[in-house]
C-alpha cells in the first residue's frame, strides 16, 4: 500500500497563493500564484502525475471544458511532482492544459496538499486538488482528495465560478452606484 499523508494546512478562501515556480514544457519556470494579465482565474489542478491513469482521465475530462474554460476567462494549470525530461513529447498534451512539473515536498506543503509517495518513480506526487485563484493569486475556492478516485465535479465547480463572476459584477455595480450618488 502507497505511503499516503495528510496536508499540513489546506488553502482557504481568501489565503494568497503561496509563490510556487514550476517548469513548463519548454523547460522555463512560471509562478503558479501570477494567473495570465488577461485573464480572471486561474485553476490549479494537483495531480499524481502522468503515470496515474486516473488522474490522466480526470485531465482529459478538464481539457473537454476548454471553451468553457475560456469563455469564464480561467487558465488551466495541471502541477505535479514530474520532473521536465527535455526528451519527453508532448503527445499527451491536452487542449486547453497547461502543464507544470517539478513539485517539491516543500511546494506539497505550502499548497496544503495530501501527498503520495511513487515507490516505482522514487519521487512524491500530490494526491488530487483543484485549487481556484483570482488574478491577484488569492484563493476563491479549494478541493482536496486523499485518492485519485474522489476528485472534483467539473461541472458543479464551473458553476460555481459562473456564480461568483455574477456575484462579483452585482458587487461592482452596487459599488457603483453608491459612488455615484
Amino acid at each position: 500500500m502507497p505511503h499516503i499523508s495528510t496536508p499540513t494546512e489546506p488553502l482557504k478562501e481568501g489565503q494568497r497563493l503561496p509563490e510556487i515556480f514550476v517548469y513548463n514544457d519548454n523547460g522555463s519556470l512560471f509562478s503558479l500564484s501570477s494567473p495570465n494579465a488577461d485573464l480572471r482565474w486561474r485553476i490549479i489542478l494537483l495531480h499524481r502525475g502522468k503515470r496515474c491513469q486516473v488522474c490522466k482521465l480526470y485531465l482529459e475530462q478538464w481539457s473537454k471544458h476548454s471553451e468553457a474554460l475560456s469563455d469564464l476567462g480561467i487558465e488551466l494549470i495541471a502541477a505535479s511532482g514530474d520532473p521536465r525530461k527535455p526528451e519527453a513529447s508532448n503527445d499527451d498534451a491536452l487542449p486547453g492544459v497547461k502543464y507544470g512539473y517539478g513539485l517539491s515536498r516543500k511546494h506539497l506543503n505550502a499548497l496544503g496538499a495530501y501527498t503520495y509517495l511513487d515507490s516505482k518513480a522514487n519521487r512524491l506526487q500530490p494526491e488530487p486538488a483543484v485549487i481556484l485563484i483570482d488574478q491577484h493569486g488569492d484563493v476563491k475556492m479549494s478541493h482536496y482528495s486523499s485518492s485519485p478516485f474522489l476528485q472534483a465535479n467539473i461541472n458543479l465547480l464551473l458553476s460555481g465560478i459562473r456564480w461568483l463572476n455574477l456575484t462579483e459584477a452585482k458587487q461592482q455595480s452596487a459599488s457603483l452606484a453608491t459612488a455615484a450618488n
